[in-house]
């Protein structure tokens, strides 16, 4: 918006996401749905006969533990996460005379994040092979804020319309900060509660 020797203006961008997430890729971890059917067997099929998941699997000559049923883990598995971003950036200026300006720019970005994992008692683990096995649950928290401030003084001019003169004197300041913080618990009573409030033992 422009009034006279003045302009001004702002915009700002506003998300918020839900996330469902699969775990189809982590190189932190080897229970992975795509790693997990190559692993597999095709023996074993994915259901025994009164319906429920076959994780005969983790009996299999090789004794591969970490395989698990790919199935089982997709459906029962639960991670979901929830992100905020805001960012804005607001601007001033002002001709104080012919060629002289000053302008003033203001931005910021916050973006943070919420996710919690819960993986149930209806899982076998490699200590508990045959569930119910010991429940286990994860929350992860996580911001991110910064800020810029600029500001410059412009000075344009043209002399005998032969020589020309510029000028500029700029100051800027910015901030970056980073908060983060995640735990993992276990010893829930049941698979109702999945929040880390139901728990009785934080592991890490």
């Amino acid at each position: 918006m422009k009034y006279q020797n003045v302009t001004f203006g702002a915009n700002t961008s506003i998300a918020h996401i839900l996330y469902d997430i699969v775990p189809t890729e982590d190189r932190f971890t080897k229970e992975t749905i795509p790693s997990l059917a190559l692993a597999m067997a095709s023996i074993f099929p994915v259901y025994n006969e009164d319906g429920s998941y076959n994780f005969d699997n983790y009996n299999w000559s090789y004794k591969q533990q970490a395989v698990i049923n790919p199935v089982a883990l997709a459906n029962e598995r639960e991670d979901r996460m929830k992100r905020n971003k805001v960012m804005g950036k607001t601007f001033f200026s002002w001709e104080i005379i012919s060629g002289l300006n000053l302008k003033t720019e203001f931005s910021t970005a916050w973006n943070s994040y919420r996710r919690e994992i819960y993986r149930p008692s209806t899982l076998p683990t490699s200590v508990n092979k045959v569930p119910p096995s010991n429940p286990e649950g994860t929350l992860r928290i996580k911001d991110y804020l910064s800020w810029t401030w600029e500001n410059t003084l412009s000075y344009n001019t043209r002399i005998n319309n032969i020589h020309d003169i510029s000028a500029v004197l700029g100051q800027s300041m910015q901030r970056e900060s980073i908060e983060g913080s995640r735990i993992t618990a276990n010893g829930f009573p049941n698979d109702l509660v999945t929040t880390l409030n139901a728990s009785t033992v934080a592991t890490n």
